[in-house]
């Protein structure tokens, strides 16, 4: 995957709205959704990634770019086998200036969860 900081862009940074960015007609605005399959991609489902503490912000260069609110990290060109936290954290320990980010100190136990298997979409997203 291609890491970037990018200008944080304030939305909502709640996990159901994370959620919903990558679903088209319930607030992805429109676009193509989430161009990534749980079967061939299984660490980059829409959970994982709003999880992880990323909403989808596609862009021209980029099909399945995401982008954390909190920090401004912004990832692309997600490879199988990538995995959004590590991603995030890796993005916060490599920093050149010092960077902080409430979803890699707090996301970490409910991302653990999810790999667990103790979390599902039905239950934290609504069926999302």
């Amino acid at each position: 995957c291609l890491i970037v900081r990018g200008p944080m862009i304030h939305h909502d940074q709640s996990l159901e709205a994370r959620l919903r960015s990558f679903y088209p007609g319930r607030g992805g605005g429109g676009r193509p959704g989430w161009p990534h399959s749980p079967s061939t991609h299984p660490r980059l489902s829409p959970l994982h990634l709003a999880l992880a503490g990323f909403r989808f912000a596609p862009d021209s260069s980029y099909g399945d770019r995401v982008q954390c609110n909190e920090c401004g990290l912004s990832v692309g060109a997600w490879e199988e086998g990538d995995d959004p936290m590590d991603a995030h954290v890796q993005f916060v320990a490599d920093a050149v200036a010092p960077t902080e980010c409430a979803f890699v100190d707090r996301g970490r136990a409910r991302y653990a969860a999810l790999l667990q298997g103790a979390v599902h979409s039905e239950v934290v997203g609504g069926g999302a």
